[in-house]
């Protein structure tokens, strides 16, 4: 269930005298002519792609317990992928270097046993010809191949018509989707496409992927959660060098930057990217952030000419960031620079904007009333997180308010709890509905979890809610969307290592009567929506299966990411102390730059673990562990502990159990500070 942006106008109208909701948009899709070699250069690559993200789960999968039967799967796996690279690209070269990849990880095995330090970094480290760092050239490269010469044909028309407005957005099928599916696909490229039309620009879709080719650069959107593979990817080149093209790609760089994506730029290339490494988007999220960088980037180059007005009169380089960063905050909070919003006149109570408009012919001037209300914004994104204390949802973060925001923090909440029975609506304002209760329903209707089934689930705990303990149970829940109108509410019950144990799940709609779930039709569900990653070729041995699924120990959940003896040691957040050895290195995430450092490491604790972090801890045979619900900041590392948050200091001496998921303080006064004092100092490992 995805927030349509109606709901909020019609609340806010209600609480704080907000504008009519949106229309919608209405799609109708047609079929063109076939186009069978073009379609079939995109198909065999998207198959490519498909066989990398296999080959990375069976990496995962193995990780857990490695031995010489994994390696040699793996090593069958990178052969067969490279032959598909070689052949749709004309790579040769790439196919005998996987083959030297192989035969070097092969000949480090000593059948049948368990694999040996080298043959670890072989198979699982980031330096070298080790397996896992070819096959992740090889994905970096796949995405970046260019394809037939010439313009992409198109074979589907989809057009979109939003009241007086419409557009059409040709596409490539590579696989003959329903037009159900066609239009899910196109929906998040429609706003950019209602700005910015780019000439010789392209879309290709499956039934996974979508990408979007424009003059200059790419975006690119794996379907799925980020715990499950899912990835936005953004790259840009702006060959224009003149001055309102630089400001154009800046605002765009800044833009994405500030909307989460890990951005770089090197040589004048843009590369930015949202995936499991970083992040705990489920689907639906990703897909909205693959949206707003499509609208970033056509707002960036609508408003290439108009940049300069709003520089003028700077000096310096400095002078043109503060300028241009206010209009990346503008840009993040309303999603797009088109009519200037009415509902920041109407709902903090001040005149209508009589018409204004960033699109009108003063630019400048328009950006200066805008930014006149900051403080009428703040108070408002103060209101709103009030309301929903009081409704018992989170509070609005500290962002700017502005129409994407609202949808994203406001409106979405209110209509999940809407639908999943936590809300309702009297005299249009949503109230709780009282006797509301998932902890006890959870200990009432809940049922136990298979060791397989709670092994898939493991993963999406990470990112959902802690809402209460029941029966000893920390209890979790989330409401993973499946479409615009439908999700599945889901409660999961853990045991004291944070391990799933329990589960409660029901199918919500828009005005429909909720449906009660096994955890078998769940699971098929989110699976398809993209919120689980696929299920194991093979089960786990037994060992690693139960220490999946066990649950002894207490204080700070986690999940196991790789699995090793329990150690005791000194905590630390910096990768250099980390190099001296003897220390628990904690980061947001493991990369090829902590390698050495974990290496010299007792454990691992991460806050975003993804893939990479599990293979980088496997070659190092280091302990690694993804806490659960645990945010960085500039002062340090805010953990939940007994239902309080609390800081996580440099220094304290932890116990790490990767069997039953938890980090114990082995000295709670020194390790955990309050939130509220934050006397931390900036934590090195942040900065790189």
């Amino acid at each position: 269930m995805r927030p349509r942006g109606a709901l909020v106008g019609a609340l806010l109208l209600v609480l704080f005298a907000a504008p009519l909701p949106r229309a919608q948009p209405v799609w109708e899709v047609r079929r063109g002519p076939a186009v069978p070699e073009a379609a079939r250069w995109f198909a065999e690559r998207d198959r490519l792609l498909d066989s990398l993200d296999a080959l990375f789960w069976e990496l995962r999968d193995g990780s857990l317990a490695p031995d010489a039967v994994r390696a040699r799967g793996a090593a069958d796996a990178l052969l067969s992928a490279a032959r598909e690279y070689s052949k749709l690209a004309g790579d040769d070269e790439a196919l005998k270097a996987a083959d030297a990849s192989a035969k070097r990880l092969l000949s480090l095995v000593e059948s049948p046993g368990r694999l040996n330090a080298e043959a670890r970094a072989a198979l699982y480290g980031l330096k070298g010809s080790s397996v896992h760092r070819f096959a992740r050239l090889m994905l970096q490269r796949a995405l970046e191949l260019p394809g037939p010469k010439g313009a992409v044909p198109a074979n589907l028309l989809a057009t979109v018509r939003l009241g007086s407005m419409s557009v059409e957005l040709p596409a490539l099928d590579v696989e003959g989707l329903s037009p159900e599916d066609a239009v899910r696909a196109l929906r998040p490229l429609m706003p950019s496409f209602l700005r910015w039309k780019p000439a010789g620009g392209a879309v290709v879709l499956s039934r996974e992927r979508c990408w979007l080719r424009v003059p200059g650069g790419e975006l690119y959107l794996h379907r799925a959660a980020a715990a499950a593979g899912g990835t936005v990817r953004v790259i840009f080149r702006e060959e224009d060098g003149s001055p309102d093209a630089q400001a154009s790609f800046y605002l765009l760089s800044r833009a994405l930057l500030d909307a989460g994506f890990a951005v770089s730029v090197e040589n004048g290339d843009l590369l930015a990217v949202i995936d499991g490494t970083r992040s705990r988007l489920g689907a639906g999220e990703l897909e909205e952030r693959f949206a707003f960088a499509a609208r970033a980037l056509a707002e960036s180059r609508a408003l290439g000419p108009r940049l300069g007005a709003w520089l003028r009169g700077t000096t310096t380089k400095e002078e043109n960031a503060v300028r241009l960063d206010a209009l990346s905050r503008i840009l993040v909070a309303e999603g797009g620079f088109g009519a200037f919003p009415e509902w920041a006149d109407t709902a903090v109570g001040t005149a209508p904007a009589s018409g204004l408009e960033f699109d009108g012919p003063d630019f400048p001037r328009a950006v200066a009333r805008y930014r006149a209300r900051e403080g009428d914004r703040r108070s408002l994104r103060e209101r709103l997180g009030r309301t929903l204390s009081v409704l018992g949802l989170p509070s609005f973060p500290e962002e700017p308010v502005g129409r994407r925001t609202l949808s994203l923090h406001y409106d979405g909440p209110i209509e999940a709890a809407l639908a999943r029975g936590e809300l309702r609506l009297e005299n249009g304002r949503p109230v709780r509905v009282a006797g509301y209760d998932l902890l006890s329903r959870l200990a009432r209707e809940g049922r136990p979890l298979s060791a397989a089934a709670a092994a898939r689930l493991q993963p999406l705990a990470g990112g959902l809610r802690f809402v209460g303990r029941t029966d000893g149970r920390a209890v979790l829940s989330g409401q993973p969307g499946l479409d615009e109108d439908r999700a599945v509410l889901v409660a999961l019950g853990l045991g004291a290592g944070g391990r799933v144990e329990r589960g409660l799940f029901e199918l919500v709609a828009r005005g429909a009567k909720r449906q009660s779930l096994d955890a078998e039709k769940a699971l098929a569900l989110l699976s398809a929506a993209g919120e689980l990653r696929p299920a194991p070729k093979s089960p786990l041995p037994p060992a690693e299966a139960a220490a999946l699924t066990s649950s002894r120990g207490a204080s700070l959940d986690a999940t196991l990411l790789h699995p090793g003896p329990a150690v005791e040691a000194e905590l630390t957040f910096s990768r250099g102390r980390a190099l001296e050895g003897g220390r628990i290195y904690a980061a947001p995430y493991a990369s090829g730059a902590d390698e050495s450092a974990l290496f010299r490491a007792k454990a691992l604790l991460v806050t975003h673990g993804g893939t990479q972090s599990a293979l980088l801890a496997a070659a190092a045979g280091l302990p690694a562990l993804e806490l659960h619900r645990a945010e960085w900041s500039g002062a340090g590392l805010s953990v939940e502990v007994g239902g309080r948050t609390v800081l996580l200091r440099e220094g304290a001496r932890v116990r790490v159990d990767p069997a039953a998921g938890v980090v114990l303080f082995v000295e709670p006064a020194a390790a955990l500070v309050p939130e509220k004092l934050k006397t931390l100092p900036r934590i090195e490992s942040l900065a790189r």
